[in-house]
């Protein structure tokens, strides 16, 4: 499907789980900078991996029509890596569950865990 300027348009669901996607890659690149200095055995290190892993499953559930979506319209992702989880979870609260991918609601209770793993 595409928009009136041609370019690809996705569903609102696919739309959310690209931006999910986008804010826990964004978070976890963020931390993997920052665990550079603590090295692999640090909480950082592997705060980041879990939210890169969170990122991998999120783009996965994208429909195939969804793969060429490069994000050009992307939005920044916030700084904080809290701020970027309640966002991700807000939008995946914001539809209904049902109308979502099988495998949204995984993603949705990772993303809660990895919000209470990174306040502490």
């Amino acid at each position: 499907m595409h928009d009136s300027n041609g370019t690809p348009h996705l569903a609102t669901d696919a739309r959310v789980l690209a931006r999910v996607a986008e804010l826990l890659g964004a978070a976890a690149r963020r931390l993997w900078e920052r665990a550079e200095t603590e090295g692999p055995f640090g909480e950082g290190y592997s705060t980041a991996q879990d939210l890169h892993l969170a990122a991998d499953f999120a783009a996965g559930l994208l429909p195939p029509t969804a793969e060429g979506h490069d994000g050009a319209a992307r939005t920044a992702a916030p700084e904080d890596t809290v701020a970027a989880l309640a966002e991700a979870e807000a939008l995946l609260r914001s539809v209904p569950i049902e109308s979502l991918p099988a495998g949204t609601s995984q993603l949705l209770v990772r993303v809660a865990d990895l919000t209470r793993q990174v306040r502490g």
